[in-house]
């Protein structure tokens, strides 16, 4: 089950990554930096997904708003100002596309989590351009740098800029499904290139689960699977080691797994979108019920010689196995998201670590098959010596002594192995951490 497992984590990533190489991007404008001040995620000029650039004047600032988008049915994006890191009490222009090809602009204000019109939404807005190309939309307006409304901010002071863009239901808009925010407040009089925001309880949430994937939950799967001889006729606190092992290495992955997701939602959680971002706190969820259900369903298990013990373990190893897959695949798609911020070095270390893992599932799968066909070798040749002795030579019976009590098949391979499994888990969790907390997209 362990490398059916793997193959399909492995195959998964791959998909995703063909996802991810044809997604539709585009490049940065070059006079960004030069004659525009631009916000945006682009990675080294290249790839962006959005891009608002500005040019001041005297009495109004020309914005443009740039962004791929999935389909050109119902569509906004957004760019909003804030004098705090946050998307409340922002100051927000929009510019809204129908399915019908017409555009629209709007000024509104966020209170809380929610968006509202201004008095009057296109109070300051002029020179109105707009288009849809190879699924890139293109929305270019002025805006006066002073207002009347006071929720209309003065584009003479620093903010915080953000990006956002989602659909749109009747000419309202819908909440988003894209947002980001800057790194540092926006001088609109400069032509600087501000990039958006990493925060650290995402870095926090993703190397809490590439060390409760990658290292606890591998390594004690290994353990269980392949290693129950392992001290398996010692106990400590009344079960054998090989057991307390696997429990505990399976707890911490548990605990760390909750963890990363409570430091990543904190509250607040959006699902529900068909987009590819979505799938990673969707499967999230799904992966947290998992890890939930396995642990009381090991503390209700009943005794060896219950009716009930098959049911147990068959329902045990389901839950586990699709822990087990859903985890790294789940690693595979938040190292791609763009909130991540992480360099692609990060996704190919993983590719590579599962296809070792994989390898070495194969090894451990070869021998466990070569040991149980010893074993079966060794009691049909039992069998049927007990069964010859059964008929004694001059009144003597001599039975046959088969050594029984002697270590697993290739025990020292095996230990061999699991040593090296646990550095190769070991390494590759550590370079897996340094990449995602120190690095950016690339």
């Amino acid at each position: 089950m362990m490398a059916f497992e793997s193959c399909v984590s492995c195959m998964i990533a791959i998909m995703l990554f063909m996802h991810s190489k044809h997604a539709n991007a585009f490049s940065i404008n070059p006079e960004c930096g030069q004659t525009k001040g631009c916000y945006s995620d682009c990675d080294n000029g290249q790839s962006c997904t959005y891009l608002v650039s500005w040019l001041s004047g005297n009495t109004s600032t020309e914005f443009t708003i740039q962004a791929t988008l999935s389909t050109n049915t119902d569509h906004y994006v957004c760019f909003g100002l804030s004098p705090t890191q946050t998307m409340s009490d922002a100051s927000v222009s929009s510019c809204l596309m129908s399915n019908s090809g017409s555009f629209s602009y709007e000024n509104s204000y966020n209170h809380g989590h929610h968006n509202i019109l201004v008095t009057n939404p296109t109070n300051g807005l002029s020179n109105l351009v707009h288009y849809y190309v190879n699924n890139i939309v293109t929305c270019t307006f002025n805006r006066t740098n002073s207002n009347t409304d006071a929720k209309v901010f003065d584009l003479n002071t620093n903010f915080y800029m953000m990006y956002a863009q989602g659909k749109t239901s009747g000419g309202i808009k819908s909440k988003h499904h894209t947002y980001s925010l800057s790194s540092e407040k926006v001088d609109l009089k400069s032509v600087a290139e501000v990039g958006q925001g990493e925060p650290s309880r995402i870095k926090a949430h993703g190397s809490l689960a590439i060390i409760a994937w990658m290292c606890f939950m591998n390594i004690g799967n290994m353990i269980v699977r392949y290693f129950k001889p392992l001290w398996s006729r010692k106990q400590i606190f009344g079960s054998s080691v090989w057991f307390q092992v696997h429990r505990l290495l399976m707890s911490i992955g548990a605990v760390l797994t909750i963890t990363s997701i409570c430091v990543v939602i904190r509250g607040s959680l959006k699902i529900g979108d068909t987009r590819f971002e979505n799938a990673h706190p969707i499967m999230g969820i799904t992966i947290l019920c998992l890890v939930i259900i396995n642990p009381i369903l090991g503390i209700l298990r009943p005794d060896m010689d219950s009716k009930y013990r098959p049911v147990f373990y068959c329902a045990h190893c389901i839950v586990g196995l699709g822990s087990l897959i859903l985890g790294p695949v789940n690693i595979f798609i938040g190292i791609q998201l763009k909130k991540a911020n992480v360099t692609k070095t990060a996704f190919y270390f993983s590719i590579v670590h599962e296809v070792l893992k994989c390898l070495m599932i194969v090894i451990f799968e070869v021998l466990l098959i070569k040991e149980k066909y010893i074993i079966k070798q060794e009691e049909t040749y039992q069998l049927n010596s007990n069964e010859m002795h059964k008929i004694p030579r001059d009144n003597i019976s001599s039975p046959q002594n088969i050594e029984t009590d002697r270590p697993p098949y290739a025990w020292k391979l095996r230990k061999i192995l699991l040593s090296v499994h646990v550095f190769i888990a070991l390494t590759f969790t550590l370079a897996m951490v340094i990449l995602v907390t120190t690095s950016k997209s690339s």
